[in-house]
């Protein structure tokens, strides 16, 4: 792939005497690529791809946020064993809140941060409620720690 990029920003973009820009280019291209491919094969039934802030780049967390590094994640929306749950009559508010709390653990394990905006766009529900949601399983499981916006950048 890198030869075949090399020749076609050489011949045809006008690169022909930057070779070193060109390689330069080639580079971020392929590292974009191999950040961009979480997937891996197709998702599973309930998945979906959610992008979040770089944990490995943290820092950059005092830019604005249109120069933050984004990363993408594979994550479950619900699983098998929410689902029965669900059916033995356990409350869904108590459900969902295990639900946001796992869906920002899943992203946090492949190096993204997520916030409560992107866990409720996953599971249909505002940011306020999901903040209200991670508060009342905090309460149940005060010594967990929670990866989310705040709790990552605090702790660091």
């Amino acid at each position: 792939l890198r030869g075949i990029l090399r020749k076609e920003l050489l011949t045809n973009f006008g690169f022909e005497h930057m070779f070193l820009m060109a390689d330069v280019l080639i580079d971020r291209f392929l590292a974009i690529i191999q950040e961009a491919d979480v997937l891996h094969g197709p998702l599973e039934p309930f998945q979906t791809v959610v992008y979040g802030y770089d944990k490995l780049k943290k820092f950059e967390f005092v830019r604005q946020p249109y120069h933050l590094h984004l990363r993408a994640a594979r994550v479950t929306m619900v699983t098998v064993e929410e689902m029965r749950r669900l059916q033995e009559g356990v409350g869904l508010p108590q459900i969902r809140a295990e639900m946001a709390v796992r869906i920002l653990r899943e992203a946090y394990a492949q190096n993204v941060i997520l916030s409560f905006t992107d866990v409720g766009l996953v599971l249909c529900q505002s940011p306020p409620r999901i903040s209200q949601l991670v508060r009342w399983y905090r309460q149940e499981h005060p010594s967990e720690f929670i990866p989310h916006c705040g709790s990552v950048l605090d702790t660091d």
